[in-house]
């Protein structure tokens, strides 16, 4: 019973496959990008502008399309992104 709730909370969740940030602190400043699947879904999760910051989802049913996207804001945003490790 255990396994089925932790699975299905997971799911319902998300995979996190990929986080990524400017490198910047601050409210006005900082921006984070996250790449996840939710089984056959994916997911780009964006946040420009720290913890408060209101954050935009774009779902595809592709993993090339995500990540086109995931490159597209990182590059339209021109900082130096840095991938953040899960764990």
């Amino acid at each position: 019973m255990t396994l089925r709730l932790e699975t299905r909370a997971r799911s319902l969740a998300g995979e996190l496959l990929e986080c990524w940030w400017n490198g910047k602190f601050g409210q006005d400043q900082r921006s984070d990008l996250w790449l996840k699947r939710f089984g056959e879904a994916w997911c780009v999760e964006s946040r420009h502008g720290g913890i408060g910051a209101q954050r935009h989802r774009h779902y595809f049913g592709d993993e090339m399309s995500a990540r086109s996207l995931l490159q597209t804001l990182k590059t339209e945003h021109g900082q130096q992104w840095k991938w953040v490790p899960k764990g």
